[in-house]
């Protein structure tokens, strides 16, 4: 907006830096974030494609952005000869920013192989617990703390009526 232009609807890609999206892999998305002319050479390179490298519609971040659809689509048929396991490693390997996308269940067992306790068991009142998402932010003066479990359906029912009723 500050340049007067209203922004157009990019789905995952970045408006001004190519490659900068997600691509299908053989069995799942990888997000790539492709920020320079190195990591460029690199994922060119990781991918047998290094022709690409050369290739004047591709030669500058500039230029992949103007053609970001021809661009997509090369990079696209190669990601499509293996899963986003095996891209992650291969890219990373090289410095090329990337990451699987994860469902739920993938998500917590990556943060439990990173060594994240990504799940907490809060106090139920009256007793027991329940699984919760573990706050990702750990501050060492000020810990987070898990003192209860969040109601269960319509406990507090009657209690936030009365509040929605009074003059506070």
């Amino acid at each position: 907006m500050s340049a007067g232009v209203v922004p157009t609807k990019e789905g995952n890609r970045h408006p001004s830096i190519a490659p900068y999206e997600t691509f299908p892999t053989a069995d799942g998305d990888i997000a790539l974030a492709c920020g320079n002319e190195k990591q460029f050479l690199a994922l060119c390179t990781a991918l047998a494609l290094p022709e690409l490298v050369d290739d004047p519609r591709f030669v500058t971040n500039p230029y992949r952005v103007e053609n970001a659809e021809e661009l997509r689509a090369l990079l696209a048929a190669a990601f499509a000869t293996n899963g986003a396991a095996h891209w992650h490693d291969v890219l990373t390997a090289v410095g090329v920013p990337c990451g699987p996308i994860n469902d739920v269940a993938a998500a917590f067992a990556f943060a439990q192989s990173l060594g994240l306790d990504a799940v907490v068991q809060v106090p139920r009142p009256g007793g027991g617990t329940l699984a919760q998402v573990a706050d990702p932010v750990t501050l060492s003066a000020t810990p987070v703390e898990y003192r209860n479990a969040p109601p269960t359906f319509g406990q507090d029912t009657d209690d936030v009526i009365a509040w929605l009723r009074s003059d506070v």
